[in-house]
């Protein structure tokens, strides 16, 4: 399959680590952001990626931080929300250097991070217009594309899975919203999967 570029876009790769796990409830307490181009190329180095613990009067649960391990403490000189979503949204405008359509992605995005993201950007009154244009979920194509047609089909879809199948390596510090940023761009970068994000992206238009 041939699908040609669509230079009228950019990915904004992203990941959250949470309060908990309710998406009506808990609160971002990590995020991450990287920009890529329509042909996988980073826009900036690693060093300069988008990454910062977020400030948020919600306890952290047990539960949670044994996944992510950050602790309630950790946050407490971290910037609420509102500002580091400024500061993200100006991360993006500086990558995005030919002032294209930004494309949300991230892994599991449409079950959990969308969401999450999603209601605090309405509870602080922020225009997700402001952020991105458009967003995408690259778990929807690797379930319902043919996109790695030599894995087995009951092979587990976790990002840690994906990274080492497509990478050859073992998902280090997972959980953490930079780390799993790195892991997905690289994921995103791989043929296989960087043409039906193209594929996906050229449906929104219509």
């Amino acid at each position: 399959m041939k699908v040609s570029p669509l230079p009228t876009y950019c990915f904004a790769v992203f990941d959250t680590e949470t309060t908990g796990l309710s998406t009506s409830k808990d609160e971002i307490i990590q995020i991450g952001c990287s920009i890529i181009n329509e042909k996988g190329e980073k826009q900036h180095a690693d060093y300069e990626m988008f990454a910062t613990l977020v400030y948020s009067e919600r306890p952290i649960s047990p539960s949670a931080t044994k996944i992510h391990n950050i602790k309630n403490e950790d946050l407490k000189d971290q910037p609420l929300f509102k500002v580091v979503i400024g500061q993200m949204i100006e991360f993006v405008k500086k990558y995005n250097k030919t002032n294209q359509q930004v494309v949300l992605v991230a892994y599991n995005g449409h079950a959990f991070d969308f969401k999450i993201l999603g209601r605090q950007l309405d509870e602080n009154k922020i225009n997700y217009t402001d952020l991105f244009n458009f967003v995408l979920d690259p778990l929807e194509i690797i379930k319902y594309t043919n996109c790695f047609p030599e894995r087995p089909a009951k092979s587990s879809n976790t990002l840690g899975n994906i990274y080492k199948y497509v990478t050859e390596k073992s998902l280090e510090k997972a959980h953490d919203a930079k780390n799993d940023v790195l892991a997905l761009v690289k994921i995103c970068q791989d043929p296989r999967v960087l043409k039906y994000l193209a594929l996906y992206v050229s449906s929104f238009d219509k």
